[in-house]
C-alpha cells in the first residue's frame, strides 16, 4: 500500500489532521505539498489539512485537536447535554457550540472558520480529572465530552452571560439520573462559587 492511500483510508471522514500529526506519521511538509497539488488533501487553516472535498464537522475540529497534543478541550455545556439526549430541554434554536478548556492554548485560528464555536478557557475544575469526561461516538470517531453531571455545572458556569435562568432550571430538572457521588465531586472540586 503507497503511503497516501495509507494516509487516506485511515483518515476518518469528517476531521481534520494537523501538520504535527502528520509529520509524527513521517509526513513531511514537501509531501504534504505534493498531496495537496494532487488534490488528495488540502489546507483547511493554518497547520490543519483535511481531505479534499470532505465537509469537516465541528466534532472533526475538536476530534484533530484532541489528538493533536495532551489538552484538556473538550464539549461541554449545552452541547454535551445535547450530545447524550437531553435535546428536548435545549432551546432548538441554539446554534452554539460550547468547547471548555482550562489551558491558555490559543484555539483562535481553528475556530475562525466555525463562528458557532465558543471557547471557554476556566480553571474552575480540575480538566485533568478523566472521570468528569465521557466518549462520544460520531460514527467515524469518538471525541471527548464533558459528563452529564459536568455539561450541568458548566452551564451554571455561564449564568447569566451565556445562559439564561430559567433554561437553566428547565435543564436541572430534567437531570434526573445524574450520580450523586459525582455531583458531589464536582462540587468538591469547583472553585467557582457561583456553581
Amino acid at each position: 500500500m503507497t503511503k497516501i492511500n495509507q494516509l487516506v483510508n485511515n483518515w476518518p471522514r469528517g476531521s481534520i489532521k494537523t501538520v504535527k500529526e502528520l509529520a509524527e506519521l513521517g509526513y513531511t511538509p514537501q509531501l504534504l505539498k505534493v498531496y495537496a497539488n494532487s488534490k488528495w488533501i488540502e489546507l483547511t487553516g493554518r497547520g490543519m489539512y483535511k481531505l479534499f472535498g470532505d465537509e469537516v464537522t465541528w466534532e472533526g475540529i475538536l476530534y484533530g485537536l484532541q489528538k493533536k497534543n495532551k489538552t484538556t478541550l473538550h464539549a461541554g455545556g449545552k452541547t454535551a447535554l445535547n450530545l447524550k439526549g437531553y435535546s428536548h430541554y435545549i432551546n432548538l434554536v441554539e446554534k452554539k457550540i460550547y468547547f471548555f478548556s482550562d489551558r491558555a492554548q490559543n484555539f483562535n485560528s481553528w475556530f475562525q472558520k466555525n463562528e458557532q464555536i465558543t471557547l471557554n478557557r476556566t480553571k474552575i475544575f480540575n480538566y485533568e480529572n478523566e472521570t468528569y469526561f465521557t466518549d462520544h461516538n460520531t460514527g467515524n470517531f469518538k471525541i471527548k465530552i464533558s459528563t452529564p453531571e459536568l455539561a450541568m455545572m458548566e452551564v451554571l458556569y455561564l449564568l447569566p452571560k451565556e445562559q439564561s435562568f430559567d433554561e437553566a432550571i428547565k435543564l436541572v430538572e430534567g437531570l434526573t439520573t445524574l450520580r450523586p457521588e459525582l455531583v458531589q465531586q464536582l462540587l468538591e472540586d469547583c472553585q467557582s462559587v457561583k456553581i
